[in-house]
């Protein structure tokens, strides 16, 4: 079987255009490592618990990972929580009540201080480095504009 001449150099062309991708994830930027710098100043060791409860033995590794994943938001909202909350009313009766409770706190680094099976039903237990955020966490929200004009009409003669 013979191989394309043509298909070497793309094929070489493509890792190298990987390997320079994957180039500036290995190592953060001085900016980002002065970021992390300064929000581990503000930071504080938290110690949180997180359950889930297994359907059956197969279901053991995701109950860890669901119980990982509670543990973590645990830890975030240890650094504050912001609440935002909307009322619907008419007449006089409340239509509809929206309240959203977000963390205010990043989790920077976590390790793992032990897991504890009760049957069915796994702890997590995590130390958590927390920070507070600095600003909102998803960036700003997007603005939308959004400019009309006159419709212009005309006839056919």
């Amino acid at each position: 079987m013979s191989r394309s001449p043509t298909l070497r150099p793309t094929l070489t062309a493509a890792l190298t255009a990987l390997s320079l991708l994957a180039l500036p994830m290995a190592a953060p930027a001085p900016a980002v490592a002065a970021g992390q710098a300064a929000m581990e100043q503000d930071a504080l060791w938290v110690d949180v618990i997180g359950h889930a409860v297994a359907k059956n033995s197969k279901d053991k590794p995701a109950a860890r990972r669901r119980a990982l994943a509670d543990a973590l938001i645990a830890a975030g909202m240890a650094g504050g929580v912001q609440m935002k909350s909307h009322t619907v009313m008419d007449k006089g009766r409340i239509m509809r009540d929206f309240t959203m409770m977000r963390a205010a706190g990043s989790v920077l680094r976590y390790d793992r201080a032990g897991e504890h099976w009760n049957g069915n039903t796994v702890e997590v237990h995590l130390r958590a480095l927390v920070a507070p955020l600095h600003g909102t966490a998803c960036g700003s929200r997007r603005n939308i504009v959004l400019v009309a004009m006159a419709p212009e009409m005309s006839t056919a003669e």
